[in-house]
């Protein structure tokens, strides 16, 4: 849910005063767009599939039961993998939407829209509080597991391991974009 109403926010951002000679990208099955769609998506996926295996190879790790006769969907929805997860998943939604962000040269920065930096600040605040600091009233509400600090940290590290893979694949996909125009003219 934050990752969509930071989206909607990025539109709250205004168009550059001068306008560029640079044509922004039409044709959503180019190259540089597929490599920036697609290399996120498969980031994404190995870090995802990364931090499931990392809480199951923690020495804290249980596997979750699951009761088969229960109806209920509160049932059966708390486990050490989908709270690893869900807690990387918050980080990397709002780290997509500062990066993917189409600033200069068509846009300003994205640093200018004030409503998009406001949630961004308490969305990641709320975040970092889920991760670091999750009380039992949090964990129920999210139906969360206790994760050991430790491995709490080693999340943030792997977060910010994401954040630089992601922000390089972004320059790369850009350099990608800025070829492809120079050639197609």
């Amino acid at each position: 849910m934050n990752s969509h109403f930071l989206n909607n926010l990025v539109a709250y951002s205004k168009p550059l005063e001068k306008l560029s000679i640079n044509t922004p990208a039409s044709n959503l099955f180019s190259v540089p767009v597929l490599v920036s769609m697609l290399g996120h998506v498969f980031v994404q996926l190995i870090f995802q599939i990364g931090t499931f295996y990392a809480v199951r190879s923690g020495s804290f790790y249980q596997q979750t039961h699951v009761d088969t006769s229960s109806t209920s969907l509160d049932d059966n929805t708390e486990s050490f993998e989908g709270t690893a997860c869900f807690v990387f998943a918050n980080f990397v939604y709002l780290l997509l939407s500062w990066i993917l962000s189409v600033g200069h040269p068509f846009r300003e920065h994205i640093t200018k829209n004030l409503m998009f930096i406001g949630c961004f600040i308490f969305l990641a605040l709320c975040s970092l509080y889920i991760l670091i600091i999750p009380d039992r009233a949090i964990r129920h509400l999210l139906q969360m597991e206790n994760i050991p600090l430790y491995f709490r940290a080693s999340i943030l590290f792997w977060i910010g391991c994401y954040l630089f893979v992601a922000f390089n694949l972004e320059l790369f996909s850009k350099s990608l974009h800025a070829k492809y125009i120079s050639s197609s003219q």
